[in-house]
């Protein structure tokens, strides 16, 4: 005889990947030793001293970028400037030595 049970070993409604263990919560004080609230406090003040840090180097990347986007618009539209000035120029010339060859 053969069982074709399957057998489910997880908590049911639990997702995968996702782990039960110590809750992120931060204690309160009261239960906490001198060490430990220090230590704790201690860890909230680099957290917030990194969090910021990162923001100013993302708004400096930002601005580089920004900056980038600026130059290259300028040059560009130089560029768009220039070469629309040479092609009139071309085509002046061009024109005007058809029409010279059309009269003489």
């Amino acid at each position: 005889m053969t069982n074709n049970n399957m057998q489910h070993f997880g908590v049911k409604g639990m997702r995968w990947g996702v782990r039960k263990g110590k809750s992120s919560a931060p204690k309160k004080a009261k239960g906490l030793t001198d060490a430990q609230l220090s230590t704790a406090v201690k860890r909230m003040q680099l957290e917030r001293t990194y969090k910021s840090l990162s923001a100013e180097a993302n708004q400096s990347r930002f601005t580089k970028n920004k900056n980038t986007k600026l130059v290259k618009e300028i040059v560009g539209a130089a560029f768009k400037q220039t070469a629309t000035a040479y092609v009139s120029k071309g085509m002046t010339s061009a024109i005007d030595l058809g029409i010279s060859k059309a009269r003489g």
